[in-house]
């Protein structure tokens, strides 16, 4: 292929590559700015991680959102080519459908590479930084929400913390704690205060449940309804703080790094779904030529809605593909990658009249050097042999072509 039409047609492919990438990353920046929100609001970490929170969310949606970007986007750019005539020029000029691939995948192949760094390396790091982040902000900071002289209600335990002066990063000065009991055996609810001089945020361990250790306190029991009343005096006592008021969740197989992947069946079906990425976009984009058929002046964005959809179930079929060889219903040398084999199948099909017409040409140029190179081949070479078919011409005296007068 020339090398001006190969540049051409990856101008193309990038330019509404990038396109559709900026589009979907405002539209999944706007689903993690939901997110992120609704986390401060439940106090998962301080308001102030919001920017970084979100930034470091970028790289695994990337690893999501590219493989679409760059199927959609060779879409845009040979569908236009064929509204416009220029694909019916190129075949008219002798340039065969599997040829004009060649640009789609010297374009796919780097770009593969990217996804594929972002993938088993750059998203893994971005959610680890993430997780550490959020968790270390509420160990050094107050509990988003329990701030000096407000009430925080804690809705899984049923209890109202408040708490006054805050003395250093971690310690409050005077918190008191209201809390409802459930029903004992007799029916009655007891209410339970809880008054310290101090209370200090912290964890035993990271990863560990956030706790409040309260110091120099008073407990009192109190059974609605009757005049039970019960008091107890404590030094130091330790209220775990709900999840809805801590990070704390630790690392998820999609955020361990990949070298450690390898230990354990789910590590291995996650690192497969990671490799899954790239070879998913080099098969979708090779797609995407076949699927932008059209004819001039004819719709094309019908061919998007096909293309998300196309995307949809290859992407789903990949993580049922995961989770079933993580639960060992698959064996391991299969995996994910029977989804990837389907799909090569699928592609084969689709792309089987060029591939048998190329093959017959391929066969006939190899059969016809063979017998250029053979003895006694009905293919004669050309002799000088001073005699030829074609007659010199001869001065007879009488022309058909009349002198000019």
């Amino acid at each position: 292929m020339s090398p001006i039409l190969n540049r051409y047609l990856i101008r193309e492919i990038s330019a509404a590559m990038f396109a559709t990438a900026v589009l979907l990353l405002v539209v999944v920046f706007c689903g993690l700015l939901t997110d992120v929100l609704s986390k401060i609001t439940q106090g998962r970490f301080p308001a102030s991680l919001i920017l970084t929170q979100m930034a470091l969310r970028v790289p695994m949606a990337l690893s999501l959102l590219l493989p679409l970007a760059g199927f959609i986007g060779v879409i845009l750019a040979y569908t236009r080519l064929y509204r416009d005539s220029e694909l019916a020029v190129l075949r008219a000029s002798g340039f065969s459908e599997l040829g004009l691939l060649r640009p789609v995948f010297s374009f796919a192949l780097p770009f593969a590479l990217v996804i594929g760094g972002i993938s088993l390396y750059l998203a893994p790091t971005a959610q680890r930084i993430a997780i550490d982040q959020a968790e270390l902000a509420n160990r050094q900071v107050a509990i988003a929400g329990m701030e000096p002289g407000s009430f925080v209600q804690l809705k899984s335990s049923n209890a109202v913390i408040f708490a006054g002066e805050l003395v250093a990063n971690k310690a409050f000065r005077d918190v008191l704690i209201v809390r409802t009991m459930p029903a004992d055996a007799s029916g009655q609810e007891q209410l339970q205060i809880v008054r310290a001089k101090s209370g200090v945020i912290g964890s035993e361990k990271k990863n560990a449940p956030t706790i409040l250790r309260l110091s120099e306190g008073q407990r009192t029991d109190i059974v609605l309804g009757q005049n039970d009343i019960e008091r107890a005096a404590f030094k130091q006592a330790d209220l775990a703080l709900p999840d809805s008021l801590q990070q704390g969740r630790g690392y998820m197989p999609q955020d361990l790094p990949t070298q450690t992947l390898l230990a354990t069946l789910v590590g291995r079906a996650e690192l497969q779904a990671r490799i899954s990425a790239p070879i998913m976009l080099i098969l979708l984009m090779l797609l995407a030529p076949a699927l932008a058929r059209s004819a001039p002046r004819q719709v094309r964005y019908d061919r998007i809605v096909i293309g998300v959809l196309i995307y949809l179930v290859y992407s789903q079929a990949i993580e049922l593909a995961k989770r079933a060889m993580a639960l060992g219903k698959t064996p391991e040398f299969v995996g994910v990658w029977w989804v990837h084999g389907l799909f090569l199948i699928g592609l084969i099909v689709v792309y089987r009249a060029q591939l048998v017409l190329a093959w017959r040409a391929r066969s006939e140029m190899a059969q016809l050097m063979r017998s250029k190179g053979q003895p006694g081949s009905n293919v004669l070479p050309r002799q000088n042999t001073g005699s030829s078919n074609v007659l010199p011409r001869q001065n007879t005296g009488s022309s058909n072509v009349l002198p000019r007068q």
